[in-house]
């Protein structure tokens, strides 16, 4: 109702707008099957105005800034599922893996900290791990938790179809700023630049009691360059209109992958079992373990997911 009442918008994009939200509420529309984001738009036959505000909000759900490749069903899904809001984790990833490690080496596991993997090699019946250092595991089935399709497919010397139908990974550039206290504005969008400011903490712990920290990126298109400078500076205006005072410390991150694929329209996302019957799983952000019908899962959605998968596939192979 805000948006409806907004400035921003005109008056027949307005009326465009109630049809168009409800069915990105809704999570589904049959307009936008094998269509594309702006195939979608054009379809629906969707204003510039009220295009631009759906595409400020697809890049902050979707990390993704393209139109014209993404799946109009993939970003669709993922601004219904973001209405429910996101989790916020006190004291960041650590405070996940953590206990996860305690939970591996307590049912035995071994962890091999800083021992780079150089090959996985199926041979007779098993998998063969080589790390960097020489020494080798040997197991039934392995998971490759590595990262995206380039660094999987590299390591088993084969390429199951995954850097292809993955699509490009989703980058963006980062800056980081601990300040005195919260800014005035929490969350700030853009829908002439892709950029976008939000207060990490609060909500969550990641700052000392009474401080903050925001964080501020620009969605970077697939093989977009970008100078290091400007973009900086883009981000610290962007920062500045928060109403940011009392800065501490900021940390600019140039090129970072958000994603490792992207949903594209013409081809289905990996499934990360296509080696299964010699044991092998992929897991990430770039595999979709969603059946038929079921919304496609995206960043670390798509990673639990396809981690619980995988699990469930390991244990009925090693009993089978």
């Amino acid at each position: 109702m805000q948006m409806l009442r907004s400035g921003l918008l005109g008056r027949r994009s307005k009326l465009v707008a109630a049809g168009v939200m409800s069915s990105l509420m809704r999570g589904s529309d049959k307009k936008a099957d094998g269509l594309s984001l702006n195939g979608w738009f054009e379809r629906r036959r969707v204003p510039a105005d009220l295009r631009s505000m759906i595409e400020m909000y697809v890049r902050l759900t979707t990390y993704c800034d393209l139109p014209e490749q993404m799946a109009a069903t993939a970003a669709i899904s993922q601004f219904a599922l973001a209405q429910q809001g996101v989790v916020y984790l006190h004291g960041g990833w650590q405070s996940i893996v953590d206990p996860l490690r305690t939970t591996v080496e307590r049912s035995g596991g071994v962890v091999h900290e800083r021992d780079g993997v150089e090959s996985v090699e199926h041979s007779d019946g098993s998998w063969i791990v080589r790390s960097a250092d020489g020494k080798s595991l040997a197991a039934r089935s392995v998971v490759l938790a590595c990262g995206g399709p380039a660094t999987a497919s590299r390591l088993i010397d084969r390429d199951p179809g995954w850097t292809e139908q993955a699509g490009p990974a989703a980058r963006v550039a980062c800056l980081h700023v601990g300040v005195e206290s919260a800014p005035p504005i929490a969350l700030l969008l853009s829908m002439d630049s892709p950029v976008y400011g939000s207060s990490h903490a609060p909500p969550a712990r990641l700052a000392p009691a009474g401080q903050g920290l925001i964080g501020a990126m620009r969605y970077l298109r697939p093989g977009e360059p970008h100078h290091r400078h400007e973009t900086e500076a883009e981000l610290v205006r962007h920062v500045t209109a928060m109403g940011v005072d009392g800065i501490i410390f900021d940390r600019y991150l140039h090129d970072m992958t958000a994603s490792y694929g992207t949903p594209l329209v013409d081809r289905a996302r990996p499934r990360g079992d296509e080696l299964a019957s010699s044991g092998c799983w992929a897991v990430g952000d770039w595999i979709d373990r969603s059946g038929d019908g079921e919304p496609v899962p995206l960043l670390a959605d798509a990673t639990l997911a396809s981690a619980v998968a995988a699990a469930g596939d390991v244990q009925r192979f090693l009993t089978a």
